[in-house]
């Protein structure tokens, strides 16, 4: 994948597929690319789309990324709202969700609910939740600190027919609950956590792209 812009040349080289001979025989084996490698073709996608004839560019000449504009964003097959009180789910994002549905593949003695620290607008829980359907039931828990976050996460899971199956609650990650409450005073352990943190330093800002630090809320960005 190549893609040239004003300031530069980015070079990304990735193996899809190794041929060989065996016994043989002549066989190949899919690689898949990385999580890092589809954020950075994610991020490439993005620049060129905004760089579009008709793009959003505001007064002061910065891309709006099109899913604000648009009010949607794709993320692992689903059609999710956005705002600019939630971040943009990128599709690297998804391997959080790969990696626990794995790990509770391999412990079905371990099926409780599922805590998503962070949820934004509820893009990994509900990712989860939904590839876990027609199996044994899953529950889950999205903590948020921003409610206007949470309320969008919520009109998520409303729209996808989930909301028997999550709630969405205000807290942080100083003070995490510990438990699902269930059924009046019942209480449920968390089998599992999920969580993609704030992991940008606000002091090297400068490094993000200019329609990422506009645009995007810096109390999901910055940690």
């Amino acid at each position: 994948v190549h893609t040239f812009r004003l300031k530069g040349c980015h070079l990304c080289m990735c193996v899809t597929a190794l041929s060989f001979h065996f016994d043989g025989q002549a066989r190949t084996v899919s690689v898949p690319p990385s999580g890092h490698l589809k954020a950075v073709i994610e991020r490439e996608r993005r620049f060129w789309k905004g760089n579009e004839p008709g793009a959003a560019v505001d007064a002061d000449g910065i891309v709006e990324p099109e899913e604000y504009a648009n009010g949607r964003a794709i993320f692992g097959g689903l059609s999710l709202k956005v705002s600019r009180d939630v971040m943009v789910p990128r599709s690297g994002s998804l391997h959080v969700v790969d990696s626990v549905l794995r790990a509770l593949r391999d412990c079905p003695e371990s099926r409780g609910p599922v805590l998503d620290m962070g949820t934004g607008s509820g893009c990994l829980l509900l990712n989860l939740l939904t590839r876990w359907r027609g199996k044994p039931s899953m529950r889950g828990v999205g903590v948020d600190i921003s409610a206007r976050a949470l309320s969008v996460a919520r009109e998520n899971a409303c729209e996808m027919s989930l909301t028997p199956l999550c709630d969405f609650l205000p807290g942080s990650f100083a003070a995490p609950p510990l438990a699902c409450r269930r059924n009046g005073d019942n209480e449920e352990p968390f089998c599992a956590v999920m969580c993609n943190p704030p992991y940008h330093v606000d002091s090297l800002q400068n490094g993000l792209d200019a329609s990422v630090i506009k645009y995007e809320p810096h109390l999901a960005l910055f940690a």
